[in-house]
């Protein structure tokens, strides 16, 4: 996609004319470097993480070849200027598979401290291409062999111990930067083998003391930027340990072990499926920190909680400690899928195979993977199948169970955990969100499973006295209740449910479920064919939902993007009223919210006779939908009966499930609506 930025050359212009005014004060401040046209560069994603938990950068850099990189200084990795966030997010771009061409643009390069940045005009071209997996520059290709990729292999691994110009370094030394990354007994190599069961090994470059260089700078790490030290380590590196290959072909990973003092607060960053990561002083020596930003190189996303994208703290993938050696944990069920170490324990299902039978899986720790195959059956990790075969939301199910390299997990211990990836699919880069941890005899529920009129519940059977088994059971909800809540309709006093609801632009995201509380059977729900956005629904339109005095009901409603229904897309929101009162109302939340109330029971209810109760199983003959002449039972509801298909089946139980006058039309219809298991003469 090819895409002009206008609007801002006399902004430009002035800059230039700025900068030209201080170069007479200070000679040779910048060189700029006008970028010949259709200039390639591959685009990956650096991901910061810092002190302040609720401060995280992620900006997208470019790098170009190291023959490319002489004209800059020896800089290959080059921070973006003038491109927005957004154009990457609408392209999809995935860090280490796409590159930008541009024209126009150019390479700003500040001579005092050795810093290179790329600015793109806003009247330049830029064209962004997906790379073929066979490219040798796709992150997949990098070399023939397991190079930056989390599947089961060996990484060459080099640290540089980063010395600035005042001769400032962490304090650590090589031998202790030695210990702390390779030897210790809860190190980046030692955690790395444990938690993969001796499938990804760190192993030192064989150079320097044991894989570990110091490499000196000319700049002050003193209130310097991160990309500035970035940028004068890498280049002197690839200098002194480069050789005629550069860093990039002779090593697997390296990490750079920055000076004290840099502005910013952060402690590490890395480039996704790459092989750099860099880290703030004593961070270098932070196990935590360690095997987060490499996780970032083999393609793991962050886990997040509840809006945090860090906050999954039972994972590497969350938040870094201060801890020299801890904390003693692994890697949330996601990143277990899409790691390639339980291969031999992992499944992929869908509940929709299975609508009337629920399931059971034996779920296992990574501490009791089999590598020689032996298990019996038990699984580690359990993707449900929704879009992630083409990118998009998947749900996955794990054991995180407190034993051997996965002891000090901080969160969900011995739980069964339900975490979403939203993006990357089973195998690619994708943050997680960890959304329930489950207790024996708790169940939790995934409304519109794929778009569609089911729920899914997940429930934890058992946990077996010796911790290593959890047994749960997935299924399935029935699309509506096999059975007609009649006695608040008609003449009753109490029940009449109304939903009123406002779409944000992203109407389709927004799913709702009406169920009774203790039974779980679900009264109404979102239209198969869902909402459009930025619309005002009233559900249902004419008449009520009838509910039963005398029973507790509970409403969730649910938004797939995590975004809510308010305000960050527009103004949506939701209101129930029961009885003509309002008794709820919400928009600002995230992914799910829920409501419970009650229908009190009144002193006499008085029913009126359904058609059902009165015309025993024959359709009513007067029965018109909505007064249209052609919406009989026969021809409407129960169009397609006497050839049935599963789509023309689910279509009349959508039909049977609506209301009239508030009435049930499977009461209208008792014996059409039987043919699909609803209503009095349901055929079971």
């Amino acid at each position: 996609m090819i895409t002009r930025f206008t609007g801002l050359a006399i902004f430009l212009a002035i800059i230039t004319i700025a900068d030209s005014s201080a170069v007479r004060g200070n000679i040779n401040k910048y060189r700029r470097h006008l970028l010949e046209d259709e200039a390639e560069c591959v685009l990956y994603l650096k991901d910061m993480q810092f002190r302040d938990h609720n401060h995280h950068e992620e900006t997208w850099a470019c790098e170009f070849t190291r023959e490319q990189g002489k004209r800059f200084g020896g800089h290959t990795m080059m921070d973006i200027e003038g491109v927005p966030q957004e154009l990457f997010e609408s392209q999809h771009v995935v860090s280490g598979q796409a590159i930008m061409k541009t024209r126009g643009a150019f390479i700003e390069q500040s001579i005092a401290i050795d810093h290179v940045k790329m600015v793109v005009p806003n009247d330049a071209l830029v064209d962004i291409e997906i790379l073929s997996e066979n490219d040798p520059r796709h992150h997949q290709q990098r070399r023939q062999r397991h190079l930056a990729s989390s599947k089961p292999g060996t990484l060459r691994t080099l640290v540089v111990r980063v010395i600035d110009a005042d001769k400032k370094a962490v304090a650590a030394n090589v031998a202790q930067l030695n210990d702390d990354i390779f030897t210790d007994s809860v190190s980046l190599k030692t955690q790395y083998a444990a938690c993969s069961k001796d499938q990804l090994i760190i192993e030192p470059a064989n150079v320097g003391y044991n894989g570990i260089v110091e490499v000196p700078i000319n700049i002050v790490a003193a209130n310097s930027i991160a990309s500035t030290l970035e940028s004068a380590a890498v280049a002197k590196a690839e200098e002194m340990y480069g050789g005629s290959e550069g860093l990039r072909e002779k090593f697997d990973l390296v990490m750079f072990c920055q000076p004290p003092g840099s502005s910013g607060g952060w402690v590490a960053y890395a480039f996704a499926n790459h092989w750099a990561s860099f880290y703030n002083d004593f961070f270098c020596q932070r196990v935590s920190a360690q095997m987060h930003e490499v996780g970032h190189n083999l393609g793991l996303g962050h886990s997040g909680i509840n809006g945090d994208k860090y906050g999954d703290v039972s994972s590497m993938m969350g938040y870094s400690f201060n801890l020299d050696d801890g904390p003693i944990q692994c890697f949330n069920t996601v990143e277990n899928f899409q790691t390639g170490w339980y291969n031999l324990q992992k499944a992929s299902t869908n509940p929709l195979d299975y609508v009337s039978t629920p399931k059971t899986f034996v779920l296992n720790g990574i501490e009791d993977y089999k590598k020689d195959g032996s298990s019996n059956g038990e699984l580690v990790t359990l993707r449900l199948k929704q879009f992630g075969d083409n990118g998009e939301l998947d749900y996955y199910i794990g054991y995180n169970r407190a034993v051997g390299a996965n002891r000090g997990t901080r969160a969900a211990v011995n739980k069964v955990v339900v975490l979403e990836k939203p993006t990357g699919g089973p195998n690619g880069i994708g943050n997680s969100k960890r959304i329930a941890d489950l207790s024996v005899g708790d169940t939790h529920t995934i409304p519109n499973f794929k778009d569609t009129i089911y729920d899914v519940y997940i429930t934890v059977q058992s946990i077996s006295a010796d911790l290593k088994d959890a047994t749960i059971i997935i299924s399935t909800s029935e699309s509506y209740p096999t059975s007609a809540p009649t006695s608040s309709c008609g003449s009753s006093i109490n029940g009449r449910f109304k939903l009123e609801i406002k779409t944000d632009t992203y109407g389709k995201e927004s799913t709702w479920t009406l169920r009774e509380k203790d039974s779980r059977v679900v009264v109404a729900r979102t239209a198969l064919e869902g909402y459009v956005g930025n619309k005002e629904y009233s559900i249902p339109e004419d008449g009520s939902i009838c509910l039963q005095e005398g029973i507790c009901y509970e409403f969730d409603i649910h938004d797939s993007f995590g975004d809510g229904m308010c305000c960050s897309s527009g103004d949506g929101y939701y209101r129930g009223f029961l009885d003509d009162k309002q008794i709820f109302q919400g928009g600002q939340f995230e992914s799910l919210e829920s409501v419970s109330f009650c229908v009190e029971q009144s002193s006499s209810p008085t029913l009126t006779p359904t058609p059902s109760e009165s015309m025993d199983c024959e359709d009513d003959a007067d029965f018109k939908y909505n007064n249209k002449k052609k919406k009989t039972c026969n021809r409407w509801v129960g169009k397609g009966k006497n050839n049935l298909t599963r789509k023309k089946f689910e279509r009349i139980k959508r039909r049977c499930g609506k209301t009239y006058d508030g009435i049930r039309i499977w009461d209208y219809c008792p014996t059409t609506c039987g043919f699909v298991d609803l209503g009095k003469c349901a055929i079971r």
